[in-house]
């Protein structure tokens, strides 16, 4: 059963003020995770190929797979992290990096074929996340977002492996956050109704959702919001 959305606890990895060096150690360790949980598979299943966008990028493996997958042949990644971007660039050279925030994304209308973020949700609140996702449908033909769903189970999960397969400071400490500050795929649903955006929203293995918003029927202005699955 789920329990209440905690917004007391802070990730570590939200403040700039941490080293590069940290920063890139925990982002390592969190490609390592989305390669086990399949992560990158759930998402890649539903790219638009051709240019993609990945927003909140981090060390940017999630272009790179895609780009390495075939299911893009130019892909960006956005952070706003400085130390984010210069790991980036040493993990994933291939990757073109900018500097930006989400809500407020540097590129022309439909720009791209699939914006996508992964694990970039349960970071927001509400509010923020209608701006994100109104935005990246705007400069994306195809929007896909796959994030943590909130189980107690989850986090214990998460506790476990993070003592058991890495020693970074960030990680132990942001992984169990994470999950305390997730959605569930219900309320996902509804903030995807209340920004306009038509779409589908379906849980995953492994505690994940996956939201997925394509084609025209995706844009923004009276079109038909997510009907409950």
């Amino acid at each position: 059963m789920d329990w209440s959305r905690r917004r007391d606890r802070a990730e570590l990895m939200d403040d700039p003020r941490q080293p590069a060096a940290e920063v890139g150690r925990a982002l390592r360790f969190l490609a390592r995770i989305n390669r086990w949980s399949l992560g990158r598979r759930f998402l890649a299943a539903a790219v638009r190929p051709g240019r993609v966008l990945d927003v909140a990028t981090g060390g940017a493996d999630i272009p790179a797979y895609l780009l390495d997958r075939g299911r893009a042949r130019w892909a960006v990644g956005v952070d706003r992290s400085p130390p984010a971007l210069e790991a980036a660039g040493r993990l994933s050279p291939a990757v073109v990096r900018v500097r930006a925030e989400a809500s407020a994304l540097p590129f022309p209308d439909r720009a791209f074929d699939t914006v996508c973020c992964h694990l970039l949700f349960h970071h927001l609140r509400e509010e923020e996340i209608l701006r994100v996702l109104v935005e990246m449908a705007r400069v994306g033909r195809t929007v896909v977002v796959v994030d943590l769903a909130r189980r107690r189970r989850l986090r214990w999960a998460v506790v476990v492996v993070t003592r058991l397969f890495t020693r970074s400071r960030l990680a132990r400490h942001d992984g169990p956050v994470s999950v305390e500050r997730a959605y569930t795929p219900k309320e996902i649903r509804g903030l995807a109704a209340r920004s306009g955006l038509a779409g589908r929203v379906d849980a995953l293995p492994f505690d994940r959702w996956r939201l997925v918003v394509d084609g025209e029927d995706g844009r923004t202005g009276g079109r038909r919001p997510l009907s409950p699955r």
